[in-house]
């Protein structure tokens, strides 16, 4: 069996060394003008791999992602998820290539020199929570209606703002994604992205960034990540 980790745009021979999980070793096998970036994964490591804890999973995540960053920093790359694998030898890979390889080498060409950044913008209000007198006063169904009357107004604001910044960060990015805002309403997100941006857009994109965070606003900007949203 072989676990694989990526696909690269470049057919080569190469032995990236022991950064794989539970430090095996990482190298790569070419087809066409592609190549899939592999380790050996026995019967046994994949019965210690469905028996991990959380402690151990958590670990295996963050080997799986190095190995990952390593090869993005010579590759584009199409990763894949913690977990696949190909069960056969280097000719069963090569199998999974073939069937795939006019889709895989489009995302390739559409993601070359391109990486993914995450930003998440949130707007900074005063605490203007209403005191328990204020709520005795009022009693409770109308302390209630009144709370539930200014949050339909913030979400509105808030969703105004939103399609703004949308727009203004799409003239910076190649492909954008809306994802799924944070639970915690109490941080008034207005807006989460994934955007895939060029390598010569970024300073001009972290420019933009700038200006968009001052009071009520904050920017939160990370990156950059293998497009694991674009493939």
């Amino acid at each position: 069996m072989k676990y694989i980790y990526c696909i690269i745009d470049k057919a080569i021979k190469k032995n990236f060394g022991l950064i794989g999980i539970d430090d095996k070793k990482v190298y790569s096998i070419p087809f066409k003008d592609v190549s899939a970036i592999v380790q050996d994964f026995s019967p046994e490591l994949k019965q210690n791999f469905l028996r991990k804890s959380k402690e151990k999973m958590l670990n295996t995540i963050i080997e799986h992602q190095y190995v990952i960053d390593r090869v993005m920093k010579e590759f584009t790359l199409i990763p894949f998820n913690i977990g696949t694998i190909i069960r056969g030898d280097e000719e069963k890979v090569k199998e999974f290539i073939n069937k795939r390889y006019q889709e895989l080498k489009s995302i390739l060409e559409k993601n070359k020199n391109k990486f993914q950044y995450g930003i998440q913008i949130f707007y900074e209000t005063k605490d203007t929570k209403s005191s328990k007198n204020e709520e005795l006063k009022e009693g409770v169904k109308a302390y209630i209606l009144k709370q539930k009357e200014k949050r339909k107004k913030l979400m509105a604001k808030l969703n105004h703002y939103g399609k703004n910044f949308y727009d203004q960060i799409s003239k910076f990015v190649d492909e954008i994604k809306i994802e799924k805002s944070t639970k915690d309403l109490s941080k008034n997100e207005i807006i989460n992205l994934s955007c895939l941006v060029k390598l010569n857009k970024v300073k001009e994109l972290k420019q933009e960034l700038r200006k968009i965070n001052k009071l009520p606003f904050s920017v939160k900007f990370n990156g950059p990540w293998p497009p694991y949203s674009f493939v």
